[in-house]
């Protein structure tokens, strides 16, 4: 695993006003697996269109990763996603077809 995580993503809220993601007043994320964000995080950045990014360290951790997202709006509903990246401990397969 790369010793840094980027996620990005868009948090809207379509409920019944039929309004988008101006209802959507934060995002935040935790990695209950990294000592480190075990409690919620506000994202980097969040901007009035949804979209938002945060950027981690995985330095010294070695495992897969669960990542829960959260978005909250305005009368205070939260929705959580929970992203999960699965550690490749074999790595890359390397066939050398010159010179035999």
């Amino acid at each position: 695993m790369s010793s840094t995580v980027t996620v990005t993503g868009k948090a809207t809220d379509q409920g019944t006003s039929g309004a988008s993601a101006a209802e959507v007043v934060s995002v935040k994320y935790q990695v209950p697996n990294l000592p480190s964000l075990t409690t919620l995080q506000p994202v980097d950045t969040f901007d009035g269109a949804g979209s938002f990014s945060f950027v981690f360290s995985t330095a010294g951790y070695s495992g897969s990763l669960s990542i829960v997202i959260q978005a909250e709006d305005k009368n205070g509903r939260t929705r959580n996603e929970n992203l999960v990246l699965l550690a490749d401990a074999d790595g890359p397969v390397l066939t050398i077809d010159h010179p035999n």
